[in-house]
């Protein structure tokens, strides 16, 4: 099952720009190793924001919170610098298929 995962980090006003970058670096580790495994798709910082975003392709449900206990920034107990959110993704293809049953045209098509 496809995810959006988005996560927004605030650097506390107690820490060092070194220090946030340094656990930022951790999280980018993590980051790779779950690319180069193949469960996340892509992944993307966005321009300007320190906000980050990644397709993952997860098994499970509770794989979500494996995924999250597993990130430096929980172990290391700092997880109060980020807001996190999962979105499930569907095809579109999928989706357009819906709506021609919703909108009603392919019941005209096959009329």
């Amino acid at each position: 099952m496809l995810y959006l995962f988005q996560a927004s980090l605030e650097k506390p006003a107690d820490m060092t720009r070194a220090d946030f970058y340094h656990l930022w670096e951790q999280e980018s580790e993590a980051a790779i190793a779950f690319l180069q495994s193949g469960e996340a798709l892509s992944a993307y910082k966005l321009a300007g924001a320190d906000e980050l975003i990644a397709i993952f392709d997860i098994v499970s449900n509770d794989r979500i919170d494996q995924i999250m206990q597993s990130l430096p920034i929980w172990r290391l107990n700092a997880q109060h610098m980020a807001k996190v959110r999962w979105t499930p993704l569907r095809a579109y293809a999928d989706w357009y298929a819906d709506l021609k049953i919703l909108s009603g045209s392919k019941a005209k098509a096959e009329a």
